[in-house]
């Protein structure tokens, strides 16, 4: 081997002992890691949400309604039709006349009485007269109530008799005690203190009797 040769190998040898020094004992650089998280966890109400009203599967559910204040909410019986039923015979089976059957009728607008199917569910008002809610009537106040009627005023004549008062605003003299009852205090029990010039008061005809003599009197 020549000198030459012999320096080009020691060089290659070099180059070759510094590159595995470099490459296996001089620590790298840490390669940079991606951590991978795990998807948070969405809440129960949106993985399971409750059924709704809306959902076709409880479609015929009815959606709770707040009951309306001063209305009194209708109550309906559950007929299921059977043979030879009519609005005519339902009305008669639930209110003991036939007469009620535009009742049944309006409360199931949309069935055709015509043709009944047996075996159908129809509903019957409990109260007739109230198939879509009745408004509350408010207690009676003292304003409310109807006055009584008013008497006549009335100063006794020379020659005034209590029938002849009688048959004068009545009609009949055999109800002068109406007379003698508004005013017991002055004319006495039997009517015998009746004296000219007294102030009394002719009273207004019991409810249920006429002026005229035809009533209950």
């Amino acid at each position: 081997m020549t000198q030459g040769s012999f320096r080009l190998a020691l060089g290659v040898a070099a180059l070759a002992a510094v590159w595995i020094v470099v490459y296996w004992w001089t620590p790298s650089a840490p390669r940079p890691s991606i951590a991978f998280q795990p998807p948070p966890q969405l809440p129960n109400t949106i993985l399971d949400p409750q059924p709704s009203p809306a959902d076709p599967a409880h479609a015929d559910e009815p959606a709770p309604s707040k009951p309306k204040p001063g209305v009194t909410p209708p109550t309906f019986y559950q007929h299921k039709v059977a043979r030879d039923d009519t609005a005519q015979s339902i009305s008669k089976r639930y209110y003991g006349t036939s007469a009620q059957w535009q009742a049944v009728m309006r409360a199931n607008p949309k069935t055709d009485f015509q043709h009944l199917r047996i075996g159908m569910t129809i509903r019957v008002p409990v109260d007739p007269k109230n198939i879509q809610g009745l408004a509350d009537k408010p207690a009676p106040t003292d304003s409310d109530s109807t006055p009584a009627t008013p008497g006549i005023d009335y100063v006794v004549e020379k020659g005034d008799t209590l029938t002849g008062l009688a048959f004068r605003f009545y009609g009949r003299a055999s109800v002068y005690q109406w007379i003698i009852d508004a005013n017991s205090e002055q004319l006495g029990a039997d009517g015998s203190k009746i004296q000219p010039g007294m102030k009394i008061i002719i009273p207004p005809a019991p409810e249920g009797a006429s002026r005229d003599g035809q009533g209950n009197q």
